[in-house]
């Protein structure tokens, strides 16, 4: 869970984009990173946990960067920058792993606007009835539809070789509520958009579908008011072949 949009508004053009693996033993990555999960205000607490599943080949984290030829994308990056103004410092490519295979990082600079992870939950996997190969997604980016396709390109091909991908998200019901959306864009300084599309209606229109809930999944703390809020999910797949 953890997208820095509560919920996607119709009609928004996604520009192309591009996935560069985390190095989480480079300093400015490591500290990128954490700077997104408070922005988004999920997870933060669990980003030195993500290092050493990283360093382990069990979770690979990526960021995600606008296209060098993805349109406006001078403006998108200024109006990134502006609302993230930690995030301004470009960062180096220099990762030398994905997964237990290797890599050879490009060295090149980049300015990441958000981040997608893939990591296996053999216990869900079970207990949804899913393919042993099925990986699980963790997204926090504005530019779902770009950064989704290319991540499920990327879980199909090797090392994982994916034939399902599988997440976790709010159920339509809970999102619509008024104080979750106080609490989720309010709270966060996020505008609401005038037409509301639910991140479950989102990724059903993207092929997926429910395979189960959690009434209990999430307690939320509100950054302004302190306040917890419970808050429930719906655990979706979608069939990579």
């Amino acid at each position: 869970m953890g997208s820095r949009d509560a919920a996607t508004d119709t009609g928004k053009a996604y520009p192309r984009v591009e996935l560069i693996p985390w190095d989480p033993t480079d300093e400015q990555q490591f500290q990128r990173l954490y700077d997104q999960r408070v922005a988004c205000t999920w997870d933060y607490g669990l980003v030195a946990e993500w290092k050493g599943k990283m360093l382990r080949g069990q979770k690979v984290l990526y960021w995600v960067v606008l296209a060098g030829d993805a349109p406006r994308r001078d403006e998108l990056l200024g109006d990134h920058v502006k609302r993230f103004p930690k995030e301004r410092e470009s960062l180096v490519d220099t990762a030398t792993s994905i997964g237990q295979a290797e890599r050879t990082p490009s060295k090149a600079p980049f300015l990441p606007i958000g981040h997608i992870a893939i990591e296996a939950f053999p216990e869900r996997n079970v207990q949804f009835s899913l393919p042993a190969t099925t990986y699980w997604a963790l997204q926090s980016s504005g530019l779902g539809r770009s950064a989704m396709a290319q991540f499920e390109r990327i879980a199909a091909a090797p090392p994982f070789n994916s034939t399902f991908i599988a997440l976790d998200t709010f159920p339509k019901a809970f999102q619509l509520r008024e104080d979750c959306v106080a609490a989720f864009c309010d709270a966060r300084g996020v505008p609401r958009s005038p037409e509301i599309r639910t991140t479950q209606e989102w990724y059903q229109s993207q092929g997926y579908h429910v395979v189960g809930c959690n009434e209990h999944m999430y307690d939320w703390v509100n950054p302004k008011t302190g306040e917890s809020i419970t808050a429930p999910c719906v655990f979706m797949a979608k069939s990579l072949v």
